[in-house]
């Protein structure tokens, strides 16, 4: 499958985001630990493809440079999570402070920006899932309020036909006629 450079970049980004949230799947062996380790990253099930050539792919990029720099934050990020290195060996004093790097406002801006996006998607989603839980809800009470009418005029019903028939027997009883249960 062909893919443009900026499109196998994005790519990463999206599930290094994605595995920064959710956590990393047990089933996945062979978590990418620096931007080297992303360019030769091949996994089609998961939609990464791999980058063959190194040239277009650095911060210095004049297009692409924003996109790597937030893949490397990304991966930097889930490596602290996980406890690793770049190298992807395990740290050897985990309380050493670590220098904190510089973020362009730009790629803090990029981030923001498809932060809000996630966001703003999922209140939309979240909405739109309590606008239909509450016309459900809505309509079961409806029936409900509407089965209660006809069990209450069932009852009526039912008594008047007790009472009709208690009548009825009365008269029977009172001509003469005797009843048996049976």
């Amino acid at each position: 499958m062909k893919q443009s450079l900026s499109t196998r970049i994005q790519a990463r980004t999206d599930l290094a985001r994605k595995w920064l949230e959710n956590g990393v799947p047990s089933s996945v062996e062979d978590c990418p630990t620096s931007l080297n380790e992303w360019r030769v990253y091949h996994k089609p099930a998961l939609g990464i493809f791999k980058i063959g050539s190194k040239t277009g792919y650095t911060t210095s990029n004049a297009t692409l440079g924003t996109s790597i720099q937030l893949l490397a934050d990304l991966t930097t990020a889930l490596n602290a999570d996980r406890g690793l290195t770049p190298s992807g060996k395990a740290k050897a004093n985990p309380e050493q402070k670590k220098k904190r790097s510089y973020k362009p406002e730009k790629l803090r801006r990029l981030i923001a920006e498809k932060d809000n996006e996630r966001l703003e998607a999922l209140l939309a989603k979240v909405t739109g899932q309590w606008h239909e839980a509450r016309y459900d809800a809505t309509a079961a009470e409806t029936e409900l309020n509407s089965l209660k009418r006809i069990n209450d005029e069932d009852r009526q019903t039912i008594a008047s036909l007790k009472r009709e028939v208690a009548e009825l027997k009365r008269e029977l009883h009172s001509s003469g006629v005797h009843l048996r249960k049976v």
